[in-house]
């Protein structure tokens, strides 16, 4: 029986150690301001990132970028969907296939349209970090709300996550001294009742720091999982927050026929 119990705390050990890192924003493609912040510029790191969604009409980012490349919102209307590489072109008029899994970044909530009137009183990006960053990523940029208009205000991370578990997710911030001095990640799984998992208060200062918000078991499994970021507490309207790096992370819940061998497994070491 001991030995069976071990082997169990070991597979779970090693499952909660080896968290996959299921999208990931840096924020770095920031050359055009009509562009969305681009979750990463580099085709090595395509694997497992995420992308914006805004009300602009293109909607850049990927995931497994390898297969998937993003949708038009013209094309069909459906805002952060990702098609089928073979189906490059949205001008050819064929109607692609949606991908099974998607995370975005929603800012729709946010107030201000990519500094595209300003930088004041508005959201956009400036200069990131690499506190936190993926293997081969760079500094770039970082998404940034400015001023006391945002205060209240949030962003969304928006994903699938069914067949996920132990949710966690990790970001680098910096700030000004009249920027938000409060900030609020809280997730839910049908976008009426939220649960906070991380607060923090305080100016931040012009140093980058590395967080984290642990979700638990909170969205194990949840195919409408959110992740909001909400800010508060701006004194002026060129004080910021600056976030950076931000990455999904979860482990996989293991499929039915792998707990019946691992229970099998822990029978026959019984037995012995």
């Amino acid at each position: 029986m001991k030995k069976f119990f071990a082997l169990v705390a070991c597979v779970a050990f090693v499952s909660a150690a080896n968290a996959d890192l299921l999208s990931f924003w840096n924020f770095n493609n920031t050359s055009n301001d009509s562009d969305l912040l681009n979750s990463t510029g580099l085709d090595g790191l395509r694997s497992g990132n995420g992308h914006m969604r805004d009300t602009n009409a293109f909607e850049d980012g990927f995931l497994n970028g390898g297969r998937l490349y993003p949708l038009m919102d013209t094309f069909n209307g459906d805002p952060g969907a990702l098609v089928d590489l073979s189906v490059r072109d949205p001008g050819a008029n064929v109607v692609p296939s949606t991908a099974g899994f998607g995370a975005s970044i929603d800012v729709t909530n946010l107030f201000g349209d990519n500094f595209g009137s300003g930088t004041s009183d508005n959201w956009g990006s400036f200069s990131g970090t690499t506190t936190g960053q993926v293997v081969g990523s760079f500094a770039g940029g970082s998404l940034v709300p400015v001023g006391s208009a945002n205060n209240g205000s949030y962003f969304d991370i928006v994903a699938d996550l069914s067949g996920w578990a132990d949710i966690d997710v990790t970001w680098a911030q910096r700030g000004t001294s009249t920027g938000f001095n409060s900030r609020t990640v809280s997730v839910s799984t049908d976008g009426v009742v939220f649960t906070p998992i991380y607060v923090n208060a305080g100016a931040l200062t012009s140093t980058w720091t590395a967080e984290i918000a642990d979700a638990g078991a909170l969205l194990d499994g949840a195919s409408n999982a959110i992740i909001r970021f909400t800010i508060d507490g701006a004194s002026s309207t060129s004080g910021n927050n600056r976030f950076d790096n931000i990455a999904l992370n979860g482990t996989m819940i293991p499929e039915p026929a792998s707990l019946a061998l691992l229970v099998l497994g822990g029978l026959l070491l019984r037995r012995r």
